[in-house]
């Protein structure tokens, strides 16, 4: 049997073994290359849209800001609104209180005058503010009287005055004098609003 004899060159061999390498390599770097062209497109693409939104949040965030700042404006002129009414309002209800709480004092210091009993002095008169719900005025009358029919006398002319109520002894004492005996006494009363009553009235 007659064996086939190779009489190709070896360089020959490596010619064509380059060659060959050669039209492989091609296309697969024409391949790798287009892989590398897509996936940078595509990044491209992926990093436009993520900078496209990055800028919509952006103008978004400026917007909320702005938005937060407009209302914190007008909260803080609410608040201050508020605050201005609720002076308005204290101050109209005190003034609200004092037109419906008038105190004809004139009227009640002529008709102490007037009807004071004549074995009567009275040493000091003091009025104060109650305010238990509702204001108040109580006047306290300290004095001095020649005996306890005299002070029961003057309380009865309080009790039956239109300008006094709740009229109380807090204590009647008993004086010794070298001459004559004296009474010391303490009387407290509430003095009756008027709305609607001039203070130069009278009883």
């Amino acid at each position: 049997m007659i064996e086939r004899i190779n009489l190709i060159p070896a360089e020959i061999k490596l010619q064509r073994l380059i060659t060959r390498a050669r039209s492989l390599l091609k296309p697969a770097f024409i391949l790798f290359v287009l892989v590398l062209a897509a996936i940078y497109i595509y990044q491209n693409g992926v990093i436009k849209d993520m900078n496209r939104r990055l800028l919509m949040l952006e103008s978004e965030r400026g917007v909320l800001i702005n938005q937060h700042n407009r209302y914190k404006e007008i909260l803080g002129k609410t608040r201050l609104l508020q605050k201005r009414e609720a002076d308005i309002k204290k101050r109209v209800e005190i003034i609200y209180g004092l037109l419906e709480y008038q105190i004809p004092w004139s009227a009640v210091l002529k008709f102490l005058s007037d009807n004071m009993p004549k074995k009567i002095w009275l040493t000091s008169l003091s009025s104060s503010d109650v305010d238990n719900g509702e204001s108040k005025k109580i006047m306290q009358f300290a004095g001095t009287s020649m005996n306890n029919s005299a002070i029961a006398e003057f309380i009865f002319i309080l009790e039956n005055s239109r300008y006094f109520d709740n009229v109380n002894l807090g204590y009647s004492q008993k004086r010794d004098m070298p001459e004559k005996i004296l009474f010391d006494f303490e009387i407290s009363t509430e003095i009756k609003a008027s709305k609607s009553k001039a203070s130069s009235e009278v009883l």
